[in-house]
């Protein structure tokens, strides 16, 4: 019985040795760009937007120089949303596109939420290590329902109302005219006056 139970032990050991090898290897082979991007994901039609509910306006995120933001504070604004974490390698990889889109936007009137749910000390870590020049806040609350999700990263594009008009779960190369276009036609149907009854 006591050889069974040490083989068992054995196999255990060198089970969890394989699995720890196999996630070492894949973030190597992922940091050396063996990741490929999904397909371009396909955006809504501006003039026929889905919509997938609106999450609570009362939840706040909390970015890492102490300024808080409630969602409700961004109404009027599309908001570009990506939920991520440090240890999700093609949360990673993708963040890159999201700083070239965040940058050619920055004055568009477009806001971005690039959110952890990790404690602000890891985040802040991460953000310096990998020298990330994104508006990056914490969750320190569950997220909206309308934005919790099964996989990460995990984006969501909410239009001017509040409404989540698109969602994609996965990594993505979001640096692109097709992402930058649909989010600028958002802006301007959020600015634009309402139509006469």
């Amino acid at each position: 019985m006591g050889v069974l139970r040490r083989e068992s032990s054995s196999i255990v050991l060198w089970l969890a040795l394989a699995v720890a090898v196999a996630s070492l290897t894949g973030y190597l082979v992922l940091r050396k760009g063996g990741l490929r991007f999904s397909p371009a994901p396909t955006l809504p039609d501006p003039a026929d937007l889905p919509s997938y509910g609106v999450p609570d306006l009362h939840w706040t995120v909390h970015g890492l120089d102490g300024t808080v933001i409630r969602l409700g504070d961004l109404l009027g604004r599309p908001v570009f949303v990506n939920i991520w974490a440090s240890w999700c390698g093609p949360c990673i990889e993708e963040m890159p596109t999201i700083a070239r889109l965040h940058a050619s936007l920055q004055e568009s009137g477009v806001a971005f939420l690039v959110v952890s749910e990790e404690n602000r000390e890891t985040v802040r870590k991460f953000v310096q290590q990998e020298k990330l020049s994104l508006p990056v806040y914490v969750s320190e609350t569950r997220l909206p329902a309308e934005l919790e999700t099964s996989g990460l990263p995990a984006t969501f594009i909410l239009d001017g109302a509040g409404r989540v008009v698109f969602k994609h779960i996965g990594m993505a190369e979001w640096d692109t005219a097709p992402v930058r276009d649909f989010l600028l036609a958002l802006r301007a149907q959020a600015s634009a006056p309402p139509a006469a009854p």
